[in-house]
């Protein structure tokens, strides 16, 4: 399966890999999760309270110390395709972000922040990425 996850909350505090000893390499490194990713490489991306999440070869990785990326509470993810390279597009508190990687490793990520004409505002709960590459994005702003 490629795409979005539908989450509901009882499975964020259940994600663990199907090994039966339980270890900090195979046991889930968030406290909460606000969405999943399959991507078509196969890796599983997870926003969580604590950042960016990531599944492969069996092992969690947590990516809030990968240059440009928001330290936490990734609200959404996205992916696309372009330019032969693969990108992750985020939603935060901290704006909208987009990251380039090879399989499960984020080397460094942008983060756009609010400007006028541009993006309205930092706190982007959802984005999404259609066929010919255009990126949508749900703000809230606070009055």
């Amino acid at each position: 399966m490629i795409g979005k996850i539908e989450l509901k909350q009882e499975l964020s505090k259940k994600i663990r890999t199907k090994k039966d000893t339980v270890t900090p390499e195979n046991t889930f490194p968030a406290t909460e999760v606000f969405s999943l990713y399959f991507d078509p490489n196969g890796t599983l991306w997870a926003g969580a309270v604590e950042g960016l999440v990531s599944f492969r070869d069996n092992q969690w990785k947590i990516h809030n110390e990968t240059p440009g990326m928001p330290s936490g509470n990734i609200l959404d993810i996205d992916y696309q395709f372009i330019n032969d390279a693969d990108e992750l597009w985020f939603g935060s508190p901290s704006g909208l972000s987009v990251a380039a990687y090879e399989l499960d490793a984020v080397s460094s990520a942008t983060t756009y922040k609010a400007e006028p004409g541009k993006l309205p505002d930092n706190n982007v709960l959802a984005v999404a990425v259609d066929a010919v590459h255009a990126r949508w994005k749900a703000l809230v702003r606070y009055t």
